[in-house]
């Protein structure tokens, strides 16, 4: 399976310029991958005060990625600020052309004031692709809480969409090989890049990681801080060969549900 992402400057509340953004880079390169991910809320930053928004139609930005699924044959992991009936949600979605799956985030980054604006989600959400890959999408501070992560062999790649500020970026490093270590399983961590309204600073740090705990993407560290498109492609028939030889997962005496 060949997965793509793609860290960037989000600019501040401006969605349209976003997608616009995206728009001309996904046309000035030529790629060719089945499923590409995203940073977290990517069309306008980290926004705590999502009634702000109220010239963004949400509506229209979904199906502006929809469009571009259909146009490159690929599919799209995002998230975004999203108004359910008389509440906001940090929702991440799953695009395949007219196909919608979505997660709502289930910790809230209380420090931010997350918790005040937005409702959290109460159960995790597995996708599984038509070629059978089952993935567990998660955004951002779910990251720091593993047991909404745990693989009980239910899971194939983890994928965190985040905006993880740069006065942090060493755990986020080091949580992202844990997540996958712990876990014998792909995990990709997609973050953005620059500073947003309130003056938090960004620095990327994207990376993939394989079921080891090593980079899959060669020397990714030497432009990890810089805006870049990268693509890898994910062998889970070795990975399960690995879980054969090391059967670690099967030691798990409990399990924890997200409540």
């Amino acid at each position: 399976m060949k997965i793509g992402w793609y860290q960037y400057d989000i600019k501040w509340l401006d969605s349209k310029a976003n997608l616009y953004h995206i728009a001309e880079k996904f046309r000035s390169n030529s790629f060719d991958c089945e499923l590409l991910v995203l940073p977290e809320m990517f069309d306008t930053g980290f926004a705590m005060k999502p009634h702000e928004l109220g010239n963004r139609n949400q509506s229209e930005v979904l199906s502006f990625m929809q469009k571009l699924s259909s146009q490159y044959s690929c599919a799209f992991i995002f998230s975004m600020v999203w108004k359910t009936d008389d509440y906001f949600t940090n929702r991440l979605f799953y695009v395949s052309g007219p196909e919608i799956e979505f997660y709502d985030k289930v910790h809230l980054f209380g420090l931010a004031g997350e918790s005040e604006y937005y409702k959290a989600g109460t159960e995790r959400k597995i996708i599984t692709l038509k070629n059978g890959i089952r993935i567990l999408p998660l955004v951002c501070y779910d990251l720091r809480f593993p047991e909404i992560a745990r693989n009980t062999g239910d899971i194939d790649l983890i994928i965190y969409v985040a905006s993880w500020p740069e006065a942090r970026i060493a755990q986020w490093d080091i949580l992202l090989r844990a997540r996958a270590v712990e876990n014998q399983c792909h995990v990709l961590g997609v973050n953005r890049l620059g500073e947003d309204g309130n003056g938090y600073r960004y620095v990327g740090h994207s990376a993939l990681y394989g079921y080891d705990g090593k980079h899959k993407v060669k020397d990714i560290e030497k432009d990890w801080e810089d805006e870049n498109l990268l693509f890898s492609t994910l062998d889970f028939e070795k990975q399960n060969q690995y879980r054969g030889k090391l059967p670690f997962l099967k030691d798990i005496r409990y399990k924890l549900e997200v409540k």
